[in-house]
């Protein structure tokens, strides 16, 4: 994953001086910035199953939906959401949606795939295909920054050490703050953009990317 990493030194220098009698004291106060871009390779799928037909027809169509979901993506699957009614005409109505982190391959010729598994009383569609990163891949980023910062703190001392011509430690580093820089929105529902999926679905086997953004207050002290 390509790596970004800037530097800010806001404040470089700050000298006090002690009791009489007493060595001065010199600390450095540096503010370190590390980036990191989140690659998202296993996007978040969501499948929306609608049954309709006679009870009995209903509840055999349902014992259906795992190998449904299956032959979409080999992930597991989790269901969201579920209801069952009945309508006016009597017919009873099962809606279901199942959501899983999909591989890159199980992304093409998704909107064929899905085509292919519905049939009468059976409708298969995509209800939703975004790419936001999950918990572990900011988690990972975070690990990353963070991992950034305390190289850049060493490097600091040493630099520090080199040009003042005084032993310099990394005495502290606080973590200031975080944030996430998000990508435009890659949400494609196809209920309502049947054509344009159809057009753009392979697009999305692309990775999209977000970015992480970690500040440290870093204070080296002299030995």
């Amino acid at each position: 994953m390509i790596k970004f990493v800037r530097l800010f030194i806001l404040v470089c220098f700050v000298l006090s001086f002690a009791h009489a009698g007493e060595k001065d004291s010199h600390g450095i106060f540096l503010e370190l910035t590390a980036e990191e871009w989140v690659k998202v390779e296993k996007p978040r799928l969501a499948i929306a199953i609608d049954i309709a037909g006679k009870e009995e027809d209903v509840a055999r169509m349902r014992g259906g939906v795992l190998e449904t979901l299956k032959k979409i993506s080999q992930e597991e699957w989790f269901i969201t959401h579920y209801s069952v009614f009945q309508d006016p005409s009597g017919l009873i109505r099962l809606n279901l949606v199942a959501e899983s982190r999909v591989l890159e391959k199980d992304i093409y010729g998704l909107h064929e795939k899905v085509r292919a598994l519905s049939k009468p009383g059976y409708s298969v569609r995509v209800s939703f295909l975004d790419y936001s990163p999950s918990v572990q891949d900011m988690e990972k980023a975070m690990l990353r920054a963070r991992q950034s910062i305390y190289r850049m703190a060493f490097e600091e001392s040493k630099r520090a050490t080199s040009e003042l011509g005084q032993n310099y430690r990394v005495a502290s580093i606080e973590f200031l703050s975080s944030a996430v820089q998000k990508k435009e929105v890659d949400f494609l529902r196809t209920k309502k953009h049947e054509e344009l999926q159809a057009r753009v679905i392979e697009d999305y086997s692309i990775p999209k990317s977000d970015r992480v953004i970690v500040r440290a207050r870093v204070v080296l002290q002299r030995e």
